[in-house]
């Protein structure tokens, strides 16, 4: 069967925290690990990051691991972190003190509460309730519930429009940072990102890591769509984050804004993910509704690199089915792709102008009878630019740095090979071909293309392309 080149990411919970769940999503498809640290204090992370590990080096299979940080987002509390029967039309409270009684709510930020107005909108969990603000003041504002709804603790709060300047790291977020620096990670993300000021504010807490994990930007308010640009060009990755971002802006412009930044992504060779509710059918189902399955399939047509898996396998009753039903939905479109696909990216680089030449060989590998695309890489960035074409053989990414090899797990249609490299100048003798055909990566009498620089360890230097018999 032909290899999935969508990636998956799966969060991790409950449902899935022991090593044999986990050993049973990697073989099921999934790619990256997805940790929330809004859930669960810092030693349960610490314990997920060693199991994941373990598990992946078990399997001989490269899993990235993602610890997604809360960032600007404001989280309810209710009181004694007890659900609350929300009930429509009656008054609550809005508070920055601690709640003293079930028609109060708490959020840490009196600056937010002063900034309300009356009239403003305000939703819950992906507007799953919502209040109108009936008057504020200095340290509480009146909300009326438009809904009944049982609140639980922690949940997000979405405020269309708002304007107060709350920190872009909690204290919790900058413990995590703390952690990371014990337990790697490869990719960090930033919920409710408003512009590249909040991304400077989180390289600036991880310039001290050793390893340093992929910086992913989660795109879910309207401030984020108005500095999309500054955005993607401070990230290493951009989440549409499709729930919040659908309570913050017109649930109409949602499809639009999906595919517009998945094209302004691809075109500065930035990989995307598209996130949020894509099985939430299969929390309790063990099969996705169809309309779930067209979501996944467009996602594929937009060109997305990744999707991802939340509540699916974190909490729900299936998480391996949820899994395997994404990677078969997925599967199945790649090989329709070309149906629906009309981009054409206009290289920004020497790289992107190398990675160009290399695609347009490779749309006519069927005329020479090319099996695959072998890419020496330092950090990854030549693998991206051609990636960036979705071409239809798969990529492997060859190198010698684990966290080049780690990041390319979010990478559409590639597969990363960690290997000890040589120094100095490349020539056809010190390419590890006899490594790869016995790894399997190779098969003799493939043709393989095969892209490197003159030089080995020489990032963004990549000019050659060479067809090898194996």
């Amino acid at each position: 069967m032909e290899k999935r080149k969508t990636k998956i990411i799966a969060t991790l919970g409950p449902s899935s925290e022991s090593e044999e769940m986990i050993r049973s999503l990697i073989l099921k498809g999934m790619d990256v690990a997805r940790l929330n640290t809004k859930h669960n204090e810092p030693a349960w992370h610490m314990e997920m990051i060693k199991k994941i590990r373990k598990v992946s080096k078990e399997l001989g299979l490269r899993t990235g691991i993602l610890l997604d940080l809360q960032g600007p987002e404001i989280r309810a509390e209710s009181y004694m972190g007890l659900p609350v029967q929300i009930k429509k039309d009656e008054s609550y409270s809005l508070i920055s003190e601690m709640s003293s009684k079930e028609t109060e709510i708490h959020i840490p930020y009196p600056e937010v509460i002063e900034s309300l107005k009356k009239g403003d909108n305000i939703s819950i969990n992906d507007g799953a309730v919502d209040f109108i603000v009936e008057k504020s003041g200095e340290k509480v504002a009146v909300l009326k519930a438009q809904n009944d709804y049982l609140l639980g603790n922690r949940k997000t709060i979405n405020i269309p429009g708002l304007t107060a300047d709350i920190p872009s790291l909690t204290k919790r977020d900058k413990l995590f940072l703390e952690i990371i620096k014990k337990e790697p990670v490869d990719f960090v993300g930033l919920s409710f990102v408003r512009g590249k000021r909040d991304l400077l504010i989180l390289k600036e807490h991880i310039k001290s890591i050793e390893s340093q994990p992929g910086i992913v930007a989660k795109i879910e308010t309207r401030l984020a769509l108005k500095n999309i640009d500054e955005i993607i060009d401070e990230s290493d990755v951009l989440m549409i984050a499709r729930g919040d971002l659908g309570i913050e802006n017109p649930i109409e412009e949602i499809a639009y804004w999906q595919k517009k930044l998945i094209r302004l992504c691809r075109g500065k060779n930035i990989p995307v993910i598209v996130a949020t509710q894509m099985l939430k059918s299969m929390v309790d189902s063990p099969t996705p509704s169809r309309a779930e399955a067209t979501d996944i399939a467009n996602a594929v047509f937009d060109g997305t690199d990744a999707i991802m898996l939340s509540e699916e396998t974190a909490m729900g009753n299936f998480p391996e089915k949820a899994v395997s039903a994404m990677s078969t939905i997925a599967r199945f479109n790649e090989s329709k792709y070309e149906l629906s696909d009309s981009f054409v990216p206009t290289p920004t680089g020497t790289t992107e102008a190398f990675a160009n030449a290399a695609a347009n060989l490779i749309e006519q590998g069927s005329n020479f009878n090319l099996n695959k695309v072998v890419v020496f890489t330092d950090s990854g960035l030549t693998a991206r630019a051609l990636s960036v074409y979705r071409p239809k053989y798969e990529i492997t990414a060859v190198t010698d740095k684990i966290e080049t090899a780690n990041q390319l797990s979010v990478v559409y249609g590639v597969r990363s090979y960690l290997t000890d490299l040589p120094s100095g100048k490349v020539t056809l003798e010190n390419i590890p071909i006899k490594e790869l055909i016995e790894e399997k990566i190779l098969n003799k009498g493939e043709t393989v293309l095969i892209m490197h620089g003159q030089n080995w360890k020489e990032p963004g230097t990549s000019s050659i392309l060479a067809f090898f018999k194996v």
